[in-house]
């Protein structure tokens, strides 16, 4: 087991989320157990003691290393908040995800949340469709995505193309210093999954289980499990 696996432990953090979002400038937000007017569940910034309401609802969440949040609502709709309101963005979506280098990253919507959607990058105006498909993504500090595909399969994006992973995962989460994380694939959306840290050539099991997982600057790492309830990685 790596030092960083070893000397991880988890401490459990005040309410219930449906989605954890970090940000790579070291910000934590989450979703609520509620729904929300607006299409989707309420939306929560950490404040260092506990959750501080934010407008708005949403399904999925990512944060960008310059303070801003990305969401998904449930009409699957991009939205994206720089601090003075919402702004709905052009195209739909299913899941959002972006790098510490600002590179925004999803996944189109699909009919069916077992079945692959296509790829899309960013480009400040609108979405360019990238080959390959998936069901998770997560972004990298060079910009570049993991992702886990309908069949649990992992890929990275290197040298324009996909490269096979080892193992099955059901969600990814890339830091700001490089860590990639996974929770193992489950028979069951609803049961918890193992924990797991690539170490540049398999991945490492670490303690603890989840249904939710995310990272964000660098040593942030905060899971849910199947109560919802929210946990944070603390290494001693």
């Amino acid at each position: 087991m790596t030092t960083a696996a070893a000397t991880l432990t988890w401490e459990r953090v005040p309410g219930q989320t449906h989605e954890i979002a970090l940000g790579a400038d070291g910000s934590a937000w989450c979703l609520g157990t509620g729904e929300w007017p607006g299409g989707g569940y309420s939306i929560h910034r950490w404040n260092g003691i506990d959750w501080d309401h934010v407008e708005g609802a949403a399904m999925r969440l990512a944060a960008g290393p310059d303070g801003a949040l990305w969401a998904i609502n449930r009409a699957h709709q991009v939205l994206r908040n720089s601090g003075a309101g919402w702004t709905v963005l052009p195209g739909l979506a299913r899941e959002i995800a972006i790098g510490a280098d600002g590179s925004v990253w999803c996944l189109c919507t699909s009919i069916s949340p077992s079945i692959d959607s296509t790829i899309h990058r960013w480009n400040g105006h609108d979405w360019v469709h990238v080959e390959g498909a998936a069901v998770k993504i997560a972004v990298g500090p060079d910009g570049e995505p993991w992702i886990v595909n309908a069949a649990g399969s992992i890929s990275r994006r290197q040298d324009d193309g996909w490269k096979p992973m080892p193992g099955l995962a059901r969600e990814i989460a890339v830091g700001a210093d490089g860590s990639v994380w996974c929770l193992c694939r489950s028979v069951h959306p609803s049961v918890d999954s193992t924990i797991h840290l690539w170490n540049g050539f398999d991945w490492t099991h670490v303690p603890g289980a989840a249904v939710k997982i995310a990272a964000g600057a660098p040593g942030a790492v905060w899971i849910a499990n199947s109560e919802l309830h929210i946990s944070r990685a603390v290494r001693s």
